[in-house]
Formats: structure tokens, sequence, C-alpha cells
């Protein structure tokens, strides 16, 4: 602890865990030293004790220990540089938990260049090099941490679903979770596993749902968590009205997959991919957003972004035109249906391919019905697609707890029933 600290009555109670990307080098490593003496005042005048969170070694894992500490820590700051897997996953540990944290991204600006905005309300963007502005983060980052210090549990909806599921277990349960969650973490880091990779941008998230849509195998199980049924149709009009030279969703996708169809008739087979899915699938567990408030939560949000402006003028047809879609495969849906919640905190689809072995994907996007007219979100929408079993398993478990909370909200008459609205 540096000599300038306040003198505190219990440091023990006044941890702050700093979790930052390991092994930056370069340009990205000086960004994030410059970060660090920030956080550094910040927490200081707060009245903190800083814990850096030291780098993984190449060889070795995050540990129990390092979980452990991740949990007790008062407050914790994750540096969200260069989308950083292991934070995230760290970060995600934290709500599952309900526990205090505060988002930050660094930006290096150069000179005579304007500031960046925060990109969301409970992310501080740090601009570095602009004293004024590293006043201003300090100052917020400081407001923060001092707001947080009576706040006990920071509810989400992840922790709603970690503490439902949590009544009745013992503390042995508690401990070998634990455990796994640990397996996660080091089968995370398995970075050269060919099964797992990151995806970014509408795009590219477009072309894995058509892929895993397209190679399903019939008469298996299926996980959906998604804002609809009708997949597609608000993404025509990606792009549409930007500066010359910008591509459409078309010009993208044919880069990223040259084999894929037209747009168009991309949309058109992954509504009957999934048609068939659903009709024949084993059990489905399928959640979506109320499609009675569709237009408010997802289409309009969705219309706030640069790069969806032509979908303004169009809303009432393509809010038409989704539903019509959705209700077509829930039509299918005979055999468990369709569920549905005010809002979802990802979206994410589960399947098993075909061939042999058998081979179970996920694809996991980190967009929900609350950030997805974010900033940080505009051409950088993060998810990934992997094919490790516990980490598909952890997400099939999400999607199973979801659909229970729908179904509980449901019976009880405190949520929607079917998708209101629908044709």
């Amino acid at each position: 602890m540096t000599s300038n600290m306040p003198e505190l009555p219990d440091q023990s109670t006044n941890k702050c865990f700093f979790i930052t990307p390991a092994n930056l080098k370069g340009e990205a490593k000086e960004i994030a030293d410059d970060l660090l003496i920030v956080i550094q005042r910040a927490v200081a005048e707060a009245g903190y004790e800083l814990q850096p969170d030291p780098p993984f070694p190449v060889e070795n894992d995050i540990s129990y220990e390092d979980i452990e500490q991740l949990l007790d820590a008062q407050v914790v700051i994750a540096n969200l540089q260069d989308n950083d897997p292991t934070v995230y996953y760290e970060v995600a540990i934290r709500h599952t938990q309900a526990k205090p944290t505060i988002l930050v991204v660094p930006i290096k600006k150069k000179r005579g260049e304007a500031a960046a905005p925060l990109a969301r309300d409970d992310t501080v963007s740090v601009v570095l090099g602009r004293p004024h502005m590293v006043e201003k983060a300090v100052k917020e980052i400081r407001r923060r941490i001092e707001f947080l210090k009576e706040q006990k549990n920071i509810r989400n909806t992840i922790a709603k679903v970690f503490d439902d599921r949590k009544q009745g277990e013992t503390v042995d349960q508690m401990k070998q979770l634990l455990e796994q969650m640990t397996l996660q973490v080091q089968q995370l880091h398995v970075l050269s596993d060919l099964t797992r990779k990151p995806l970014k941008g509408i795009p590219a998230i477009l072309v894995e749902v058509y892929n895993l849509l397209k190679d399903a195998e019939d008469g298996s199980r299926i996980w959906l968590v998604g804002m609809t049924l009708g997949i597609g149709p608000p993404h025509a009009y990606r792009h549409a009205t930007l500066e010359s030279g910008s591509r459409t969703i078309e010009d993208e996708i044919r880069e990223l997959c040259p084999l894929c169809p037209k747009f168009e008739d991309m949309v058109d087979q992954m509504r009957d991919n999934l048609k068939r899915i659903v009709k024949t699938a084993e059990q489905s567990t399928i959640v979506c957003l109320d499609q009675g408030s569709l237009e408010e939560v997802f289409l309009k949000r969705l219309a706030n972004r640069p790069s969806y402006t032509a979908l303004v003028s169009k809303l009432p047809d393509v809010a038409l035109k989704v539903r019509q879609y959705h209700k077509e495969v829930e039509n299918e849906a005979n055999r468990r249906p369709v569920r549905y919640l005010t809002s979802l905190p990802l979206q994410l689809l589960i399947l098993d391919k075909r061939g042999e072995p058998r081979r179970r994907g996920a694809l996991v996007f980190h967009v929900g019905s609350e950030n997805i007219e974010a900033k940080l979100q505009e051409d950088g929408e993060l998810g990934f697609y992997t094919e490790i079993d516990q980490i598909v398993e952890m997400f099939a478990t999400m999607a199973e707890s979801l659909y229970e909370t729908a179904e509980l909200q449901a019976k009880r008459g405190s949520g929607p029933v079917r998708a209101p609205g629908t044709l």
C-alpha cells in the first residue's frame, strides 16, 4: 500500500480488487499502466486498499484462492481493455454473487482528437493524456466506490437465478460448484482449442447462427434464449444510411462466409431450419422477450444506434414480419411451450450437431434487452462459440433457470404467458 493511503479503522474490510488483462505488451501495456495510476488515486481517496490482479502465467490458470479473493473483495474494478476473456469471466463470477463491480475502459486519444463520451451508464471511460478528463474519471470512480460502500448486494438477473438455484444446497455442494467454476476458468484459457472461437459484430453472430441451425441434428435438444424466434429481419437495414463507402449487411456476411446465400434467403433458411429443429426436438427450452413489448424494448432501441438509422422508418413493417416469423416457429413447439420474460441478460443458442461422435455447440451473445442500444456495442457486439462440455452445460443450465423463472411467473400471473401481440 502506498504511503499516501489514509489510515482506516479496519483495513481488512476495505479491499478493492483490480482485475486487468495479463501479458499486455507495447502500447497496450503502457495504457494499462497509466490506467492503474488513475485507479490507485481513486481507490486511495475513497479509503480503500488496492489489490492489483496478478498476471496469469501461461502455464498456470486462476486458482481456487484467486476466486475466493475475487469473491471476498468488497469492491472490484475491472479493466475492459482489449475485451480480455478472463476479465469478462471474472466479472461474470462477481455478477453471480451480486457483488459490486465497477467497469472501466481506458481510451488513449491522440492530440487533436475529441474525447469520447461514456459508452454506457455502468462503464467509466478514462481518457488518458487529458489531465482534466483524468481528474473527472478519478472523481467518478471514487464516487462509485463510496456509493458501493453501503451496498451489500447489487441485484441483477443472473444473481437472482443463482440465488433461486442455491436454495436448499449444502455447504459441500457450494464448494463443489466453486470447484466446477475453477475448472471452467481453466478451460477458458485453452485458447488453442479449435472448437472455441470469439465472435465480434452482428454479421459474425448471424453467420454462426445460420451454420449452427443448418448443421443441427433432428430429434435432439435445443436451448434458446433470444429476443425473438423471428431471427434476422431488422438487420437487413444495418449500415444502410451511413456515410458513403460503408458496407451493407450483405457485404459483411459475404466477406465472412462466401458460400452463404443472399441475406434475404439466409433469413428464410434460418426460420425454416429453426421450425424443423423445434418440431422434431426431443425437448426444447426456449425463452424469448415478451413479444408484446418487442418494438419498444428491442426494435426501437436497436434503431437508436447509428448503424441502424434506416430501421426507424420501417419499424412497424419489421415488427409485423418478426412477429409473423416468431409465431410460425412457436407453433411447432408442441412438446414444451415457449416461455417469455420482460428482459433478458444475454442471448444463447445450444444445439446438437450432425455427425459422429456427438458434438453439442453453444453460441453465446453478450447482448441483452438492457444493453442493446449502448454505444459500446456499436460494431463491437461480443459473443463466442464453443463445444467445450463444461461451458456448454453451464449455459444450458442458465437457459433452464430462465425458463423455470418464466414458467413460475406465468403460473402466478406475474409475467407474460404467451407472445401477446403476435399474429
